[in-house]
């Protein structure tokens, strides 16, 4: 698991428009707002007239000659939690992060050109076959389902909640 993807966008006023003209092509749209980006909450308001949920704060750290000191615990826990239930293969601490990710990637540039080319073929081919079908089975649910807007904060309250008692359960 990677850390998730930030939208950057080049002209955020534009991108109300932009994203109107997709309307009949969209399910619907998820995104963290790149925290650098040149947008307001007014803007974001204005794109995202249906729902817009706040996600988290974005903080800027100096990475000085310390900078685990300034990692969360709970990151270090769900680290260690990821690894334990196989969402992850390795972690490491940082000290070790740079020389095991030079590691791996010697290990990748080792592999052959056509057996990388083949093993890419594999993934692509088998995702698709997975994720073709599923988008296709989306998009006709989705389609078919009546819209309830009103009732869409306290269900995401519901939903907020539920996942916070099954990630950490009540003693």
């Amino acid at each position: 698991m990677g850390p998730y993807p930030i939208f950057s966008c080049g002209d955020w006023g534009a991108l109300a428009e932009d994203l109107r003209e997709l309307a009949g092509e969209l399910v619907s749209v998820s995104l963290v707002a790149d925290p650098f980006g040149d947008w307001s909450l007014e803007t974001l308001e204005h794109c995202f007239p249906d729902v817009l949920l706040r996600f988290k704060d974005h903080f800027v750290v100096e990475l000085g000659p310390d900078p685990m000191r300034r990692v969360q615990q709970n990151h270090r826990r769900n680290a260690a939690r990821a690894e334990r239930i196989g969402l992850v293969t390795e972690v490491v601490t940082h000290d070790r992060l740079l020389p095991r990710a030079v590691e791996l990637a010697s290990q990748i540039a080792e592999v052959p050109a056509p057996i990388m080319a083949g093993l890419k073929e594999i993934y692509v081919t088998g995702s698709a076959a997975v994720t073709g079908p599923a988008l296709a089975a989306e998009q006709d649910i989705a389609g078919a389902q009546e819209l309830d807007r009103d009732g869409l904060g306290a269900r995401y309250a519901e939903i907020t909640e539920r996942n916070r008692r099954q990630i950490r359960p009540q003693s």
